[in-house]
């Protein structure tokens, strides 16, 4: 075929073996027959030192001829003029590289430096908060973020998890944010990154996602209307257990979910009719006093007192999260939510009643200065408070002589003929 192959020359080839192909000297194309055609490798051959020495330099169609002709060039200078051995260099190199792997072990993935941090820290939280952190890394983190080396990751890496979640669910989003940030700080504590840390907000995500208005924040948890209470009332009283009693109670205090089932008996004070929640377990982290209605009195009557928890379940246990959800679905309500009931409180309130604005804050234990809960506790708030959650139970469960006359009010109306 001539001294000088052309690339289309090769291309056309099809005896295996090697063929020299000319300009450079040493520049061959080794060919071979595999199953889908014939392979073709250029290789380069050169003598150092009385020893016959080849070198690859890629195969068709990946490398030209045009490249491997370059490459086998600067080879046959390196042999010639330097007295190098590129076949050599690249056996040198890969022990480097062995050995650099060998001192250098494979870094941690996100994933493990995550579920380590958990391990670490979950003796000091609430079984709850442990799983809300499990479950979001879980649903959003772990399918982008887990199997990425955690030195890798940068500030797009986070800003694709969290861009699919910032405007629909911008809460959980922010929580998500918060935490891949603590993590990724936990890791450069421990020397395994280096630089900024890429979930930080400030001079950086807060630049690149949207701006989310508070109120598109607040998420409103599906309630009842305060219209519906005292039939929902009626017939809640009439379901047997301890949930039942803990989801009245929660209506009648307008508290929250982990105020109640974590109520113990010595934080109920009957004689001053109080409800003294401490702090840990209130949002704020602040003492809270929650003046008792005669009705809410009355259901406390109705429980065993030789318990720590006030609400039990059958093992004498406290009740779960979700023990009143459960009791909601039971009844067929499951469009609405135990929380939901605080929001059809603020509405009664609000829309129906003359008490102070302030004063219905306050029953909620929404933005509670911190140094003066005492002081309102013992002073006119507490007492205005009291009247206030007073007419609360008289709406949700009247006197039973006004629900008679409720009760009898449709069927007394007569129609004219």
């Amino acid at each position: 075929m001539g001294s000088y192959l052309t690339h289309k020359q090769i291309e056309h080839m099809d005896q295996p073996g090697v063929h020299a192909v000319g300009n450079p000297k040493g520049l061959y194309v080794r060919i071979r027959k595999g199953k889908r055609g014939y392979l073709k490798q250029w290789i380069f051959r050169y003598m150092l030192n009385g020893k016959a020495r080849t070198h690859g330099l890629g195969s068709l169609p990946t490398v030209s001829l045009a490249e491997a002709r370059r490459d086998a060039e600067a080879m046959r200078a390196k042999v010639r003029i330097l007295r190098l051995d590129p076949v050599g260099e690249r056996h040198t190199a890969r022990q480097a590289a062995r050995a650099t792997q060998t001192r250098s072990p494979r870094q941690p993935s996100f994933r493990q430096v995550a579920d380590n941090y958990l391990k670490t820290h979950k003796a000091t939280w609430t079984a709850k908060h442990a799983q809300q952190w499990a479950n979001t890394l879980n649903t959003y983190a772990y399918p982008t973020l887990g199997p990425m080396p955690i030195g890798s990751i940068t500030t797009q890496d986070v800003l694709a998890v969290l861009q699919s979640i910032w405007t629909t669910k911008n809460e959980t989003a922010m929580r998500l944010q918060t935490r891949i940030e603590t993590i990724l700080d936990a890791a450069k504590a421990q020397g395994l990154r280096n630089g900024d840390n890429p979930a930080a907000m400030k001079g950086n995500l807060r630049e690149l996602l949207p701006k989310i208005s508070r109120r598109k924040r607040i998420k409103h948890h599906p309630a009842l209307a305060y219209a519906e209470l005292p039939a929902f009332f009626e017939r809640l009283l009439a379901e047997a257990g301890d949930a039942p009693r803990a989801l009245a109670f929660t209506i009648l205090t307008a508290a929250r979910t982990g105020e109640v089932i974590g109520a113990t008996w010595n934080e109920i004070d009957r004689h001053n009719r109080r409800w003294t929640v401490p702090k840990e377990r209130m949002k704020a982290k602040v003492e809270h006093v929650v003046p008792l209605s005669r009705q809410a009195l009355k259901l406390l009557a109705q429980l065993p007192a030789d318990t720590d928890a006030v609400f039990c379940n059958p093992s004498e246990k406290a009740l779960s999260n979700g023990a009143m959800a459960a009791v909601l679905k039971r009844m067929g309500q499951d469009n609405i939510t135990v929380h939901g009931f605080r929001s059809t409180f603020r509405d009664w309130a609000g829309e129906t009643t003359t008490h102070d604005r302030t004063v219905i804050e306050h029953a909620l234990a929404h933005q509670l200065p911190d140094q003066s809960e005492a002081a309102y506790a013992r002073g006119s708030q507490l007492k205005k408070r009291q009247v206030l959650m007073q007419d609360w139970a008289n709406f949700c469960w009247p006197p039973a002589a006004r629900r008679k006359k409720v009760a009898a009010k449709p069927t007394a109306k007569k129609v004219k003929p």
